[in-house]
C-alpha cells in the first residue's frame, strides 16, 4: 500500500516566493505546522492508501482524462484560511488564471479513476489551494486567530503565474518532521 494523492506542481518562482511568505508568517508562530515549500503542490485528487498493484491502473486513467486537456496558466492570487478566521486550521494561498481548465481537469480525474479504479468520486466541491500550514489541534483560540489575522494580511509580492503542462501521480510518507513526496509517474497535458 502506498498513501498517494494526483496534483499539479507550481514554479520554481512561484515556489520562491512562498518560501519568502512563510519564512515571515513563520517567525514565533509555533501552533503552527508548515508545510517545505518544495513540498507545496495543488491537489487535484487525495487518493489515499491505494494498492501499489493499481498505480499503473491510476496512471492510465489520468492519462485518459489528461488526452483532451491542453496546457494552461494559473497564478498565486489571494491568502485564506480553512475553514475561517475564527476557527482556522488551514493556511493557504489561492490561484487565479484559467482555473475554469483546472476544474475541468479535476473533474475528469475524479470521473476517470471512478471508471477505470473503482476509486469513489470526490463528495465536497474543488476548491483549488496551496497549503502554507495547519494549525494544530491543541492551538488555542487566540493563537488560531493570530496565525489567520497574519496569513490574511500577507503580502505575496510580485504577480506570478506558469504554464501547468503535466500532472503528478506522487506517493506521500508521512514522517514526524513532514511529509515526504515522490512522484511515481506523469501525464503530459
Amino acid at each position: 500500500m502506498v498513501r498517494a494523492f494526483i496534483a499539479v506542481d507550481i514554479s520554481q518562482d512561484a515556489r520562491n516566493l512562498l518560501e519568502r511568505t512563510m519564512a515571515h508568517l513563520q517567525q514565533d508562530r509555533t501552533d503552527v505546522r508548515w508545510v517545505r515549500p518544495e513540498s507545496v503542490h495543488i491537489t487535484l485528487k487525495f487518493l489515499g492508501e491505494i494498492d501499489v498493484g493499481i498505480v499503473d491502473r491510476v496512471l492510465g486513467a489520468m492519462a485518459t482524462a489528461a488526452h483532451d486537456s491542453r496546457q494552461f496558466t494559473i497564478g498565486l492570487s489571494q491568502t485564506g484560511v480553512f475553514p475561517n478566521p475564527a476557527k482556522a486550521r488551514v493556511l493557504w494561498v489561492g490561484l487565479d488564471g484559467e482555473l475554469e481548465k483546472l476544474n475541468g481537469l479535476q473533474k475528469r480525474i475524479d470521473d476517470q479513476l471512478y471508471i477505470d479504479c473503482g476509486i469513489p468520486k470526490e463528495t465536497r466541491s474543488f476548491n483549488p489551494h496551496l497549503t502554507l500550514g495547519r494549525i494544530r489541534d491543541n492551538a488555542t483560540p487566540e493563537a488560531r486567530s493570530k496565525a489567520a489575522e497574519a496569513v490574511l494580511k500577507a503580502h505575496l509580492g510580485p504577480k506570478t503565474s506558469w504554464t501547468v503542462k503535466d500532472i503528478h501521480l506522487v506517493q506521500s510518507t508521512l514522517t514526524p518532521s513532514g511529509a515526504y513526496h515522490q512522484v511515481l509517474g506523469s501525464v503530459a497535458l
